[in-house]
């Protein structure tokens, strides 16, 4: 039942449903059709909100305490002291009753001594500068504001001060040094509700598959890391024609930064296909240098002669680690692995490598192309580059499926 039917079968029900103030319509206002469109409108904005905080029981490692607004790990410090504020609390209260009431030792007007318990608010960047900082600062200001008045083309101070002046750019980041993030998810629900519930391709279509999706996306896994590459590999070729791409991880770049403000989860050790996976696999996808471990294992899995059956099933594989491609072939019991030069890339993400795979396909001979991945960003940059790729059809599933 709809919110607002509910809500007019319950004023009903209490005998208020007329409204003495609206003659007219003689219901309440909440029951009218702006109102109601206004209201669900309301709910949507609240249901966005929520779900751009980080969801607490999806956390990369359990033993840290994150941020909800802004997903960063907490310092340890600030993790003890938020977790023990409550009993510190109890504590001073015990304490304040002994001494005031009941040993009196000291008078109940004395001045309390003030708790120093860290909060969250503690883990956000501050700068101080003393009073000849400030000044200096100022002067270097007043400086160059003078020099870009003396220049053959004066700044104009009235469109500069249209914009804010702040380190960053607002679109990039705030002040704080926090990265801005918006919900691009948004944009892909708006597309999806003029499209058909089923989409068919054709059988011979070449299949792009974003790896590290896939990883999340994995139910009833099997025990060992071997297991989990044989399992993906028996995914992928039942497309017969495939790509599977995943990321790249290098130290110090953009992406790295990011993810080490969304938090690391505990390393560890991929020995070989039989070592076997940690209970919380969720949490162990959580430090890129696992998630480096598992790539390179599947390179060597699915390049293995235990792999043969499988690839011979495929028409086209093709499995993308490290920035370097490969193209499997299976022949008498054998894979041969060799490098497709081509599509040879330093791009970290698979995001700006999608492009790159579709124009080879076309090289292949494709006629059509479907790409699977929930990630909203690579069909911004299918939307953008769809003009330039010389494909009779092409598809991008989003919904996991």
């Amino acid at each position: 039942m709809v919110p607002h039917k509910l809500y007019e079968l319950t004023l009903e029900m209490c005998g208020i449903i007329d409204d003495p103030e609206m003659p007219k319509a003689g219901k309440h206002r909440e029951l009218e059709p702006a109102q109601i469109k206004k209201s669900e409108l309301a709910v949507q904005s609240v249901i966005s909100a929520i779900n751009g905080f980080t969801n607490p029981w999806r956390t990369p490692d359990k033993s840290r305490l994150y941020s909800l607004a802004s997903g960063a790990p907490n310092d340890p410090e600030v993790e003890a002291d938020v977790l023990r504020a409550e009993a510190a609390g109890r504590a001073a209260k015990e304490q304040f009753i002994q001494e005031r009431f009941i040993s009196k030792r000291k008078d109940f007007f004395d001045r309390l001594k003030k708790r120093t318990l860290k909060t969250m608010d503690y883990c956000s960047k501050r700068v101080k500068l003393t009073s000849a900082q400030g000044k200096e600062q100022s002067n270097l200001g007043f400086q160059l504001l003078v020099k870009s008045q003396i220049m053959e083309m004066p700044i104009n101070l009235e469109e500069l001060m249209r914009y804010p002046l702040s380190p960053v750019p607002h679109a990039l980041g705030s002040p704080d040094g926090y990265f801005a993030k918006t919900n691009k998810a948004t944009i892909l629900h708006q597309l999806q509700q003029d499209r058909d519930e089923d989409v068919l391709y054709p059988n011979d279509a070449l299949f792009i598959q974003d790896g590290n999706a896939l990883f999340h996306m994995m139910s009833n896994l099997p025990p060992t890391f071997g297991g989990i590459c044989m399992q993906l590999l028996d995914q992928m070729v039942a497309k017969h024609h495939f790509v599977f791409s995943t990321d790249c991880y290098q130290p110090d770049s953009i992406k790295a930064q990011e993810r080490l403000r969304r938090g690391s989860s505990e390393k560890h050790i991929i020995d070989g296909p039989n070592t076997r996976r940690p209970y919380d696999f969720k949490s162990f996808l959580g430090n890129e240098l696992n998630k480096k471990q598992l790539c390179d294992l599947l390179l060597r899995v699915w390049g293995s002669n235990e792999a043969a059956s499988w690839i011979e099933k495929s028409m086209k594989a093709v499995v993308c680690v490290d920035g370097r491609s490969y193209d499997l072939t299976s022949t008498n019991g054998k894979v041969q692995t060799s490098e497709i030069y081509e599509l040879r890339s330093n791009q970290e993400e698979t995001d700006s490598r999608i492009v790159l795979y579709l124009h080879q396909a076309v090289k292949w001979g494709f006629k059509s192309s479907v790409v699977r991945t929930p990630d909203t960003d690579i069909l911004m940059i299918l939307l953008y580059h769809a003009s330039r790729i010389s494909f009779q059809a092409a598809w991008c599933r989003l919904d996991g499926h």
